[in-house]
């Protein structure tokens, strides 16, 4: 497929998302007044606990609302992008993947475009902004390019342990609770993981990636990191990268060899 008839069908579909946007408007403005909600009691929670003497080693107020952004940014994208990726098994349960195979777009790819979410994309950066112009001047520029890199990057191999577990229908059928396990994974986002004992540390940079979900973006832009412990994260997200999509694309295959459509 080329790369003007991909911006074509991109174009198609946010066409469709603003017009979605139009009809549902008081839905989309209650979303958005809810988070509003959220994040100022947020704010506030965290705020209380550090008043009050309850401190996370070396991670101060401005560090927490950094950790914040880049954590409500991960969270943006996973439901405006990715989180569909732990739903695919409908589509080879139902036998719609049928419908795909012969397209030009790999069956995966078109499953996710045709779910994203555009203006959940906008509303994250936003909100990501807004949380950062909240915790103040100083912040690295080059250090929150990177962070948003990594974070989106995080996003991805989540991506692609929620197919590999959707993968399990082309054997087993019918698996929703694929789903409730694969979206309970965003829940190693909710604090940074440095607190834990290093060897947990160490398992989520180079067996899952829930170290890159937000915490290792927020250490980017906050602290000085050293050039060792640089090494060792870069290294364990592209580790991670290379080892998900090994995975992916070796239980895809086999996956298509054993399928057999509801029709067939």
């Amino acid at each position: 497929m080329s790369l003007k008839k991909l911006f074509n069908i991109i174009n198609i579909m946010f066409l469709f998302e603003w017009r979605r946007l139009r009809y549902y408007s008081l839905d989309y403005i209650l979303d958005v007044s809810s988070k509003v909600v959220y994040l100022g009691l947020n704010l506030l929670f965290w705020y209380i606990i550090q008043e009050a003497g309850f401190t996370m080693e070396g991670w101060g107020y401005r560090d927490i609302v950094v950790f914040l952004a880049f954590s409500e940014l991960f969270y943006g994208l996973d439901g405006a992008v990715f989180t569909y990726a732990s739903r695919f098994w409908m589509y080879v349960h139902g036998g719609v993947l049928d419908n795909t195979l012969t397209r030009p777009m790999d069956s995966r790819v078109r499953f996710l475009l045709l779910n994203v979410d555009y203006i959940g994309i906008i509303l994250s950066f936003v909100e990501f902004t807004v949380l950062l112009l909240f915790a103040g001047n100083g912040l690295h520029v080059i250090g929150i390019f990177f962070g948003i890199l990594v974070v989106v990057g995080a996003n991805l191999i989540l991506a692609l342990i929620r197919l590999c577990a959707s993968y399990l229908a082309f054997w087993h059928g019918k698996m929703s609770a694929v789903s409730e396990i694969s979206d309970c994974l965003t829940s190693f986002n909710k604090y940074p993981l440095t607190i834990l004992p290093k060897p947990l540390v160490y398992v989520f940079q180079f067996v899952f990636p829930f170290y890159f979900f937000s915490t290792f973006s927020a250490e980017i832009v906050c602290f000085p990191i050293g050039t060792t412990e640089l090494v060792i994260s870069g290294a364990g997200f592209l580790f991670l990268m290379a080892l998900w999509s090994a995975a992916n694309q070796f239980l895809w295959e086999k996956g298509l060899e054993r399928y057999e459509s509801i029709n067939g």
